[in-house]
C-alpha cells in the first residue's frame, strides 16, 4: 500500500519535474522573445527618434519655405502693384496717343483742305496769268510800231530841245524779247524736283519726284524745254505707237507763259507719232489753248479717276 503510493507519488513528482522543466523552457523561450521584443522596441525607439529628428528638420525647412513663400507673396504683391501702375500709365499713354492721333488726323484734314485751296489758288493764278498774257499780246503787237515811231522822232525831238543831247552816247536798237529755247527729248539729267515745283506753280496735280521720274521714263514721248539751263516747260505722251496716244503733264513755268512754249511742246509730241489719234484732258478754262492746235471737245469722253471727289470739285468731271 505504501509502496503503491510512493510509486504514484514518485510518478507525480517526475511528471511535475517534467512540467517544471517544460515551464522553465517556456519561460526561457518567453524571456528570449521578451529580449528580442525589447531589442525591437529599442530599435523602433531609435527609428522613432531619428524620424522625430527628421520631422524636426523637415519642420524647420517647411518654416523656412513658408517664410520664403510669404516673402515671395509680398514681392508678387509689390509686382502686381507695379504692373497695375504700369497698366494705368499705359492706358493713360494710349489715351494720349489716341488724342494725338485724332489731332494729327484733324491736322491732316486741314492740310488737305489747305492743299486743295492752294491748288485752287494756283489754278486761279494760272488763269490770271493766261488772261494777262491775252492782254499782253495785243500790247506787244503795238509796242514795236510805237518804238519805231519814237526812234524815228528822236532826232527831231533833240533838235527842238525836247530831249537832251548826251555826249558819247549810243542808242541801241530794240532787240526782240524772244529767247532761244533748248529742246530735249529724253529724261537724261532732269531735275525732277523742278518738275514737281512747276506742276505746283501752275496748279496741276503732282506727286513725288520719284513717281514723276518713273512716269516720264515709261512714256512713249517726252519733251523738256530749257531757257539757258532753266527748265521752263515739259510734257509727255503715252502711246501704242500705231494709232492711239494720250498727252499728259503739259506745264509751262508761269513767268514763261505766253511765249509759245506750250504750243512748242504739243507740236513736238504730236510730230513723234502723227498717225495717231491724240486725246487729253485740259484744266478747266484752258480748253481754248488746245483748240488753237486743232483739238476739239469730245462729246462721249469718259474718265475713271482715283480721286473722284477732288476731280469733280476742280471741274474735270460732272
Amino acid at each position: 500500500m505504501d509502496s503503491t503510493r510512493i510509486s504514484d507519488l514518485h510518478y507525480r513528482i517526475r511528471d511535475l519535474y517534467y512540467r517544471i522543466h517544460d515551464l522553465h523552457y517556456r519561460i526561457s523561450d518567453l524571456h528570449d522573445r521578451i529580449s528580442d521584443l525589447h531589442y525591437r522596441i529599442r530599435d523602433l525607439h531609435d527609428r522613432i527618434s531619428d524620424l522625430h529628428y527628421r520631422i524636426g528638420n523637415l519642420h524647420d525647412r517647411i518654416s523656412d519655405l513658408h517664410y520664403r513663400i510669404r516673402d515671395l507673396h509680398d514681392r508678387i504683391g509689390d509686382l502686381h502693384y507695379r504692373i497695375s501702375d504700369l497698366h494705368y500709365r499705359i492706358g493713360n499713354l494710349h489715351y494720349r496717343i489716341s488724342d494725338l492721333h485724332y489731332r494729327i488726323s484733324d491736322l491732316h484734314y486741314r492740310i488737305g483742305d489747305l492743299h486743295d485751296r492752294i491748288g485752287d489758288l494756283h489754278y486761279r493764278i494760272s488763269d490770271l496769268h493766261y488772261r494777262i498774257d491775252n492782254i499782253q499780246k495785243p500790247l506787244d503787237n503795238i509796242q514795236g510800231p510805237l518804238n519805231n515811231i519814237f526812234q524815228a522822232r528822236i532826232p527831231l525831238l533833240i533838235k527842238e530841245g525836247y530831249l537832251p543831247l548826251e555826249k558819247n552816247s549810243t542808242r541801241e536798237t530794240n532787240k526782240s524779247n524772244e529767247m532761244n529755247f533748248r529742246q530735249q527729248y529724253d529724261t537724261q539729267n532732269i531735275n525732277w524736283d523742278e518738275v514737281v515745283n512747276i506742276l505746283q506753280l501752275v496748279g496741276m496735280g503732282y506727286r513725288t519726284s520719284e513717281v514723276h521720274e518713273r512716269a516720264f521714263n515709261n512714256s512713249h514721248s517726252v519733251v523738256f524745254i530749257f531757257a539757258d539751263e532753266t527748265l521752263v516747260g515739259f510734257g509727255r505722251a503715252i502711246s501704242d505707237g500705231e494709232y492711239q496716244a494720250a498727252i499728259y503733264d503739259v506745264a509751262v513755268l508761269p513767268t514763261y507763259q505766253g511765249q509759245g512754249i506750250g504750243k512748242m511742246i504739243i507740236q513736238n509730241i504730236v510730230s513723234k507719232t502723227p498717225q495717231c489719234n491724240f486725246i487729253l484732258y485740259a484744266s478747266p478754262g484752258k480748253e481754248q489753248f488746245y483748240e488753237k492746235d486743232g483739238f476739239r471737245r469730245m462729246k462721249t469722253g469718259m474718265a475713271l479717276f482715283v480721286n473722284k471727289k477732288s476731280m469733280q470739285e476742280r471741274g474735270f468731271t460732272e
